[in-house]
């Protein structure tokens, strides 16, 4: 009797590529070395604010400092990934590590089990550790409920509060935690990045898709790699896959169509701007990312 090979199930590209380590971190030099410091030196705050913008690896980081302190060889800036510590973490079935949705659990009695929680000691790590996804929704008086754990926490515990806004969250919650600011990535270290990635997957690409893609995820590592990946999905034969076709899936004006349509503004060219208009219309392009692209 034959047996049939058991595929394995398509992994989303962001998380296929996911940093794990400190050291795989793109674009962000400054906060390595502070993290490297402090893991090495096993001098981890008990609370940490990671803030920037989105797609810049405040998650991903956060589960990396996880991995850190809980890989059974040893406190380390390089956790093995294979341990059974570390391998509960990646797959989100850790007993010790916790993520909390603040946009879904943003209320008092959330803080609350959370707190009631972070009284225990570690199942099978050595630091509990929880991660607090997009906590500047949480509510004022959730905040308020976090702060006497966020000050006097169990020296076990660990909590790593991230955020795209960071203004929003109480000042006492922010002077209670080490702020650790994640920079928008450049776009040739995104281009770089997707290159490699690229490469890995088999995929020709052209360097200036490459660099329109970079330039169209506005400094977020996460949507480039989700962006580079649907572009690869139009790729016809074993050409390069071309610019045009970043522009075709991001529904944004390619260079061409900007100089066309400035021109025509710098010239008064009433009939050419209107045909321009009409274009952008058929086309059914996102009109803010018209207005972004001039």
């Amino acid at each position: 009797m034959t047996t049939a090979k058991t595929k394995q199930g398509f992994q989303p590209w962001h998380l296929k590529y996911r940093p794990q380590s400190i050291n795989d971190l793109t674009g962000q030099d400054s906060l390595q070395k502070v993290l490297t410091r402090l893991i090495t030196e096993d001098s981890v705050p008990q609370a940490l604010l990671l803030s920037g913008p989105k797609g810049t690896g405040k998650t991903s980081t956060a589960r990396i400092i996880a991995m850190s302190l809980n890989c059974e060889e040893e406190v380390t800036t390089t956790p093995c990934g294979e341990c059974k510590n570390c391998k509960a973490i990646q797959t989100g079935n850790s007993l010790d590590v916790v993520e909390l949705d603040a946009a879904s659990h943003n209320g008092v009695d959330d803080i609350r089990k959370l707190v009631a929680d972070a009284g225990y000691a570690p199942f099978s790590a050595r630091t509990r550790v929880f991660i607090i996804d997009e906590a500047h929704q949480l509510s004022n008086s959730a905040q308020n409920a976090f702060l006497k754990t966020l000050e006097e926490p169990n020296n076990h515990t660990k909590f790593l509060l991230a955020t795209t806004e960071p203004h929003k969250m109480l000042e006492t919650v922010r002077s209670r935690c080490l702020p650790l600011r994640f920079r928008r990535i450049s776009q040739t270290e995104v281009a770089h990045r997707l290159e490699d990635i690229a490469k890995k997957e088999g995929v020709s690409i052209d360097e200036n898709c490459l660099e329109a893609i970079a330039r169209s995820s506005k400094g977020g590592m996460r949507d480039s790699i989700q962006l580079l990946f649907e572009v690869s999905c139009h790729k016809d034969g074993d050409d390069p896959l071309k610019v045009n076709t970043v522009y075709e899936v991001t529904k944004e004006l390619n260079p061409t169509q900007v100089e066309f349509l400035l021109t025509s503004v710098a010239q008064g060219n009433s009939y050419n701007l209107v045909r321009c208009c009409q274009r952008i219309e058929e086309s059914a392009l996102d009109i803010n990312k018209v207005f972004d692209a001039l």
